[in-house]
């Protein structure tokens, strides 16, 4: 079960990239979805340029290791180039999506779809974490609580889940990001030619 609470996001393109306010919702929820118009370009979400805020919010992202996810397709038709600025980031929502941009209104921006399959997790191969042990369980060990509903399904149920949810935040917590390097493969010269 998720539990939300509904917010609308718009960041006026004349302000300041807020890298403070991105740094108080990253720091303080260990894991969250934010959608709305962000007003940043950037190629890697299908822009055809990079403004200032795509840029910010490209390092931003890199540097905490969240995710990024814009449909394939334009979510905004203006008087300029068609962009994808109506966009969403995540953190710690490990599950495979699909999302699309829909022309269905007369605005000039698209409403945008995300479907999640929340019976399959994602398992991303191209990064991990390595976590100091020595700090693991210290953190594990003050945070670790005895169960008392265990006469019931629902209190089994709900001590699996608060000690899950324990192991992975110290294990967050402690563990240091690695991203594997992708080595050039050497090609024979029947395939370079």
């Amino acid at each position: 079960m998720f539990l939300h609470k509904e917010t609308r996001l718009l960041i006026p393109i004349e302000t300041f990239f807020p890298i403070n306010d991105f740094n108080l919702l990253h720091n303080r929820f260990n894991n969250y979805f934010l959608g709305g118009d962000l007003n940043s370009h950037h190629r890697k979400w299908n822009c055809s340029r990079a403004n200032s805020f795509g840029i910010n919010l490209y390092k931003f992202t890199n540097d905490n290791r969240l995710h990024i996810a814009a449909p394939p397709t334009p979510t905004r038709y203006g008087t300029n180039t068609p962009s994808t600025i109506d966009i969403a980031l995540f953190k710690n929502l490990n599950y495979r999506y699909t999302c699309e941009s829909v022309s269905a209104l007369t605005s000039d921006h698209n409403p945008v779809i995300y479907h999640f399959d929340l019976t399959i997790p994602n398992i991303d191969s191209q990064n991990y974490k390595i976590p100091n042990w020595f700090k693991f369980t210290q953190h594990l060990s003050t945070a670790i609580y005895t169960p008392h509903d265990l006469n019931t399904i629902s209190g089994i149920e709900d001590s699996i889940k608060l000690l899950t949810d324990i192991v992975y935040t110290c294990h967050d917590s402690t563990s240091k990001h690695i991203s594997k390097q992708h080595k050039i493969s050497h090609f024979t010269n029947d395939i370079k030619n």
